[in-house]
């Protein structure tokens, strides 16, 4: 059982290795959007892509950290209530978006040629139906998952619904910390303030002025990939969330406690083992999604002239 549990824990760091040597894959590779280089003058295409890159890269740092503290029983945040407990990945994340919108409006310069517009361009001009679907889909996962936790969560002494209680009838009941609406609130809250930055950020990645008529095709290739790594990056925050919440209560379904010769189970011991089992599918999708964005910025940018519009 020890070395089943410590494979379990150990899990989400081969997965993250995994991931990395998944999106090495050269075949794999050209099938991610490839960005394009851009007079960097009057573009911040390559300060952006970078910026949301190592956010990314450092969610991923963060995720096989709080991985490693968990197999040595170590607790982020201690043992003390901390409403941010679950939420640092959005709250990092929509960091993250607040100063790549920034850099965009920072950096916006004048057209050097006036190029006529063919068409409005909103928050959706550059991103595909399937990867607002994506986003979405988590986003509305982890809030369903609230919910759920939530409902199933008990008050602590101090009416904070933290707590999955094992009532034996008597007086010798049994709490375990539990994903209840104490954290996830603040984090269905962080998830939504992260959703509106992404539609912020994908709005002014869209509405930027071409530089000039030569190079529309360039720069509509380059905001596209951009906003490609902006929807992973923003659902890959929130896998991230959504993973740990599933781990915790996994964990506080699984505690039982005898007592005068009998056994009790929490009401969602039955769902413990599905829960965990779906914490590291949602968390191997969480790295992938986070390699991706890492690994859309490595690419080597191909020349302007290869999408000029002449």
């Amino acid at each position: 059982m020890f070395m089943l549990a410590m494979l379990c824990e150990v899990l989400p760091v081969v997965a993250a290795l995994s991931v990395v040597a998944v999106l090495a894959v050269p075949l794999w590779r050209e099938k991610l959007p490839r960005p394009v280089r851009l007079d960097g003058s009057s573009r911040p295409d390559a300060a952006a892509r970078w910026t949301l890159a190592s956010g990314a890269a450092l969610l991923v740092l963060f995720a096989v950290t709080v991985t490693v503290m968990r197999f040595h029983r170590i607790r982020l945040g201690g043992q003390d209530y901390s409403w941010w407990r679950y939420s640092i990945p959005l709250l990092a994340a929509c960091l993250v978006l607040l100063v790549v919108a920034v850099l965009l409006v920072s950096y916006r310069r004048q057209p050097a040629e006036p190029v006529a517009p063919t068409h409005p361009r909103t928050w959706r001009s550059f991103t595909g139906t399937s990867q607002l679907w994506l986003f979405g889909s988590c986003a509305f996962a982890l809030i369903l998952f609230v919910a759920f936790a939530g409902s199933a969560s008990s008050p602590d002494d101090e009416g904070r619904y933290r707590w999955l209680v094992i009532d034996t009838g008597a007086t010798g009941g049994m709490v375990a910390d539990f994903f209840g609406w104490a954290y996830g609130l603040p984090a269905a809250a962080a998830a939504l303030v992260l959703l509106v930055l992404t539609v912020l950020v994908l709005h002014l990645n869209a509405v930027r002025p071409f530089f000039t008529p030569n190079s529309v095709g360039a720069e509509e290739a380059s905001r596209s990939a951009f906003s490609y790594m902006v929807v992973c990056f923003g659902a890959g925050a929130v896998l991230l969330t959504l993973a740990r919440a599933l781990n915790t209560a996994s964990s506080a379904a699984g505690v039982s406690l005898a007592s005068e010769g009998y056994s009790f189970d929490t009401t969602l011991a039955a769902a413990s083992p599905w829960l965990l089992g779906l914490s590291y599918l949602v968390q191997f999708f969480a790295l992938f999604l986070l390699m991706t964005v890492v690994a859309v910025a490595v690419r080597r940018p191909q020349p302007q002239a290869a999408t000029v519009h002449g």
